[in-house]
């Protein structure tokens, strides 16, 4: 389980939306918004295994291997 209450990353608290293909992203995160629409609010839970474990961890973002991680994504564009 992911450390509770932390947040590694909001673009909205930064302002912008974020921008990037699927093919950039962890796999759980992938799954997560496969098949959703610009206007759709997405709440992906992601295991360790969908997540950084094949990586080592993300050991700047604070994440370790095994944690999961919870995303709450506004979708406001799609190509």
């Amino acid at each position: 389980m992911g450390a509770p209450g932390r947040c590694f990353d909001s673009s909205f608290k930064n302002g912008k939306p974020a921008t990037f293909g699927l093919a950039q992203v962890i796999p759980g995160f992938e799954k997560g918004l496969t098949g959703k629409h610009a206007g759709d609010r997405v709440l992906i839970a992601v295991t360790g295994k969908d997540g950084y474990d094949s990586a080592g961890g993300a050991a700047a973002a604070g994440i370790q291997v095994g944690d999961s991680l919870f995303f709450v994504v506004d979708i406001v564009a799609v190509s």
